[in-house]
């Protein structure tokens, strides 16, 4: 007798048996027990899984056979035209067309091919089978198109929105209408025709619409008034300021040259009372000045 069990992570699961190359009708886990003493090999296939294992049967004795599960394999042959494309599957670069993988898990996979001038081509492939599996793909021609400006803008290509600059992409051969356009700033548009193979770079720079350019120079000249303005009326103020204390101490070392006990105090006092008379004269013509800038100011 042969009892035969397929696991999963240990766990009994039902799987079809194939008894020395021949499938039975019945399912393990199974006991059999009208089997020829002698070596079998004994193959058990659930979903994507199997697993294989010989045994020995002897007469009156029982043979118990776990065979362990394991996801099948396969392999793949993936070509392209033209060839020597970089081929990824399921993310992971595996080489260059034609490119032959061996023990490809059964079960769906992305493959994605690409090449400099052709459009990268991905697509999904079911693994169901042991036996070499081949897969061919043709791969289409493109042009690259990179567009900048300055300084960054919105981009449509053909009335379909790109997103700000730079732009890089792939595009067939053609025409392409190409819309470069900012807020405040002039519309650039383009035709360009892009061949396969072909990497056509476009960099513009960008000018002020004339509106909005007038709007920022007369913000500029009001800007600069309102900042001739305040500096006047510091100065103005800083100059009144110095004026009056001009005259305090210009009158304070006066009174003192004219009440000095000798000629070396008297030369001294004199020479402050000039030196600040001077001082409120100078301050005294800037505070007019100043005050002249300010009132203009107001007035145009």
């Amino acid at each position: 007798m042969l009892y035969i069990a397929g696991l999963i992570d240990d766990k009994e699961v039902k799987a079809d048996i194939f008894l020395d190359g021949r499938k039975i009708e019945d399912k393990a886990p199974y006991l059999m027990k009208n089997i020829k003493a002698g070596e079998h090999k004994i193959e058990l296939k659930h979903k994507e899984y199997s697993g294989y294992a010989s045994g020995t049967v002897k007469k009156d004795e029982m043979t118990k056979l776990n065979i362990p599960l394991e996801k099948m394999k396969g392999r793949i042959l993936i070509t392209t035209m033209p060839s020597n494309a970089a081929v990824y599957l399921d993310g992971e670069p595996i080489g260059s067309s034609p490119v032959n993988k061996n023990n490809i898990m059964h079960g769906r996979h992305i493959i994605k091919a690409e090449k400099e001038f052709y459009f990268p081509f991905e697509i999904e492939i079911n693994v169901d089978k042991e036996d070499l599996m081949t897969f061919e793909y043709p791969l289409e021609p493109c042009g690259i198109l990179k567009v900048s400006a300055d300084p960054e803008a919105n981009l449509k290509i053909n009335n379909e929105e790109k997103g700000l600059t730079p732009f890089e992409g792939s595009f067939k051969s053609g025409k392409y209408s190409i819309n470069i356009f900012k807020e405040n700033y002039q519309d650039i548009n383009l035709e360009e025709d892009l061949q396969a193979g072909e990497i056509k770079e476009i960099t513009r720079k960008l000018e002020y619409n004339q509106e909005y350019f007038k709007n920022l120079q007369t913000e500029k000249k009001s800007t600069r008034a309102k900042w001739i303005k305040k500096t006047s009326i510091i100065l103005t103020a800083l100059s009144a300021a110095t004026a009056v204390i001009g005259i305090v101490l210009g009158e304070s070392y006066y009174n003192k040259y004219t009440n000095a006990d000798n000629t070396d105090d008297a030369v001294s006092y004199r020479a402050e009372a000039e030196k600040w008379d001077g001082i409120r004269n100078i301050s005294g013509g800037l505070a007019a000045g100043g005050g002249i800038v300010v009132i203009a100011s107001y007035k145009f």
